[in-house]
């Protein structure tokens, strides 16, 4: 989850501020009106040069005891100010508060102040995400943890019958320079359009995950070689399709990689290792190499 996730659950349109100028007992009173725990300090030009949160007002008053009334906010706030930006992953700067002692958050984009958060903004958020820890936020496939266990799965009941089981992972070339280029928004759009190409081209039993942000992987249960290869056809027919769509997708490709457990595959991770590496070279060669990968065994042990 990004930090602008968080920020659409929250009112940004008027941020609380202060300026430097103003005085601790006007401040204490804003905060306490507004029932909030810290507020950022700006100049003249809504340029933020701090932040002054109750505990600063706690420790002055211990400080300055009756000289209190006559200190500004530039007398006690804090000038060096940990932010974040919008595309910034939750999860990291939630652990970099909590190590840090941290408990809000002023969120930057281009230079300029657009929210606020807490502690308790990312506590809760935190809570959703371990929820929901099986499923990516983004496309509503499962995630790369969970992708692992039902791969776990899957693996041992072939080993037990002999079922046959392939692996199918998808990489999205260009994706680094997409992003760079048009943005977090819209790489969202493009890969939520591939999940729902990819979701369309599957069977109900098979299991589509994305794993990070420039590759979807694919479990194929009881599925052969003819059968796999004909999956791998629907999915890039499927992916391209949707690509060639869309005018802002015009420097992504797909790279599609196959690999299938076999007698001596070492366990379920060396199949999807093998799955990406034809992947990655079938965005060097072109994805006629998959047919050709698919052919060599996973590493065995």
């Amino acid at each position: 989850m990004r930090i602008h996730k968080l920020l659409e659950n929250k009112n940004t349109s008027d941020v609380t501020t202060v300026k430097p100028d103003c005085s601790l007992v006007e401040t204490a009173t804003l905060l306490s009106e507004g029932k909030i725990g810290a507020v950022p300090v700006v100049d003249s030009k809504q340029v933020m040069v701090g932040i002054i949160s109750e505990r600063d007002l706690v420790r002055s008053l211990a400080e300055f005891q009756t000289g209190l009334f006559s200190k500004k906010v530039e007398d006690v706030m804090t000038s060096s100010v940990i932010t974040c930006c919008g595309d910034d992953d939750v999860e990291d700067i939630y652990a970099q508060m909590t190590e840090r002692r941290i408990r809000h958050m002023p969120v930057m984009q281009d230079g300029a102040l657009v929210g606020m958060l807490s502690l308790r903004d990312f506590e809760a958020a935190y809570k959703y995400l371990q929820q929901n820890s099986v499923t990516d936020d983004l496309t509503g496939m499962v995630n790369a943890r969970a992708f692992a266990e039902h791969l776990k799965v899957e693996f041992n009941r072939y080993r037990r019958f002999q079922f046959p089981l392939s692996v199918v992972v998808l990489k999205i070339g260009g994706y680094s320079q997409t992003l760079q280029q048009q943005g977090q928004a819209v790489c969202e759009t493009l890969l939520k359009g591939l999940a729902e190409s990819f979701k369309e081209q599957i069977r109900q039993f098979d299991i589509v995950g994305h794993i990070s942000d420039d590759t979807f992987s694919v479990i194929l249960p009881n599925t052969g070689s003819a059968a796999a290869h004909r999956a791998c056809a629907r999915l890039l027919k499927g992916a391209k399709g949707f690509l060639a769509s869309d005018v802002r997708a015009a420097d992504l490709e797909i790279g599609l990689g196959l690999a299938f457990a076999e007698v001596d595959t070492r366990d379920h991770t060396s199949i999807s290792e093998h799955a990406n590496a034809s992947a990655v070279r079938a965005l060097e060669h072109g994805n006629e190499d998959y047919k050709v990968a698919a052919q060599k065994k996973p590493v065995a042990a």
